[in-house]
């Protein structure tokens, strides 16, 4: 069996290591002590339990100390695959990867691909649909970019993740006061994040259309096309995703030129190893590209998948990443199910007591249901996640029409307004 080194986790990588483990791998864990992107529970605290090495410093995010980490790793024993699924450690781990002749995705892929405006300006050398940009590092150049690309634009972080400081901008008012924002509350993020969110303001083209995301495996020297997801988005704000339903609601023939595109923007990147999360707007000209995540699919996104396909999605990742060819067939969605998240509208404090007992009326819809953040009384951040649940219909309209219907009995429990 091989040894597999992972680098920090998610939810959904917890469940991968899992996976390796239960196939016979040998599993080593480098873990932050900054901050953490899965929930402490007993489920988790068994997987952790059960690797074969655990490795913890400050922030995996840090080149130095990660390289010097996995460097003492390699001198007990060798390494056959590296896997990260938290977004924040990705470049670290190519880095590294290069450094020390570690299989893992192209480095200078990733590096692109964690840095929008240097995705679009590879995107614009091979010719490919794009979204009009530019990368400012003043409030005021984020201004004159969003009147020189035409308002209204989107404004974020180049390097941002889960929504993060995103904004739609309507007037240069508002173009101002989110460059600001992407500036300025930095600090407020777990410092694991600190350099991605401190590279610039990243202004580009509000683009029309229903955004998806394409689920791609690459390795072996081929395309894996494993999902097309749809994102339901906030109505309060277009640029945060309230969650997923796969399968998505277009055409097999759209689905395929989502799919053409999407390889063609990994070829363009060079993308060349892993299962990757590539978010398009299909607009009435085609798909265009919105980022490419240089990892797997997250939240729940993977569950997401093993419910509607009955397959779990780490296998074909661990295969991959192994150099083993991806079992065939890929699966097909057979439901349709949907998720929300829930996300506190602003800043606040949740409810001394939550009660959810009245969730159990909905055990033959709402399949799964995780509050890992969902602590009474605790303080809580503008749109931070503080639970995830899932729901079945017998099609897409019903699953949206309960799920979206739950958000409301929820912000009751909780004590605090949910983005919706």
């Amino acid at each position: 069996m091989a040894h597999i080194l992972f680098v920090d986790s998610n939810v959904p990588g917890i469940d991968a290591m899992r996976r390796a483990l239960s196939a016979g791998h040998r599993v080593t864990l480098i873990t932050s002590t900054d901050y953490r992107m899965y929930p402490d529970n007993a489920e988790t605290a068994a997987v952790l339990a059960a690797v074969h090495r655990s490795r913890r410093i400050e922030m995996a995010s840090d080149v130095a100390a990660l390289t010097a980490t996995v460097r003492a790793v390699l001198a007990e024993e060798p390494v056959d695959a590296v896997i990260t699924q938290n977004e924040f450690c990705v470049e670290a781990t190519a880095l590294m990867a290069r450094e020390l002749g570690l299989p893992f995705t192209d480095t200078d892929a990733v590096v692109t691909a964690r840095h929008k405006g240097r995705t679009r300006e590879r995107l614009a050398a091979a010719g490919l649909a794009s979204a009009r940009y530019a990368v400012s590092s003043t409030v005021s150049e984020a201004v004159a970019a969003a009147e020189a690309i035409g308002l209204p634009v989107i404004v974020k972080p180049p390097s941002g993740a889960d929504s993060i400081l995103a904004f739609r901008a309507d007037t240069p008012a508002e173009v101002a006061d989110a460059a600001r924002r992407v500036l300025d509350e930095v600090e407020r993020l777990p410092r694991l994040m600190h350099d991605q969110f401190t590279r610039g303001v990243l202004v580009e083209q509000y683009l029309i259309g229903d955004l998806v995301s394409a689920e791609l495996g690459a390795g072996n020297g081929r395309f894996y096309r494993f999902m097309l997801s749809g994102r339901p988005r906030a109505i309060t704000n277009e640029c945060v995703e309230m969650g997923a339903f796969m399968p998505a609601d277009v055409t097999p023939a759209t689905a395929d030129r989502c799919f053409a595109y999407a390889e063609e923007v990994c070829r363009a990147l060079g993308l060349d190893l892993g299962i990757f999360h590539i978010e398009l707007m299909v607009t009435a000209d085609g798909p265009v590209l919105v980022e490419a995540n240089p990892r797997l699919m997250g939240g729940v996104m993977p569950s997401l998948y093993q419910h509607v396909t009955g397959v779990n999605i780490h296998d074909s990742l661990l295969r991959i990443h192994l150099g083993q060819p991806v079992e065939e067939p890929l699966p097909v969605a057979t439901s349709c199910v949907t998720t929300r998240k829930l996300m506190p509208l602003r800043a606040g404090r949740l409810a001394d007591e939550i009660p959810l007992e009245w969730l159990d009326q909905y055990d033959d819809r709402v399949i799964a249901f995780d509050p890992y953040r969902l602590t009474p009384g605790a303080q809580v951040a503008e749109l931070e996640i503080l639970a995830r649940y899932q729901v079945r219909g017998a099609d897409l309209a019903e699953a949206s029409r309960e799920a979206d219907n739950l958000l409301g009995l929820f912000e009751k429990s909780v004590g605090v307004p949910l983005i919706r």
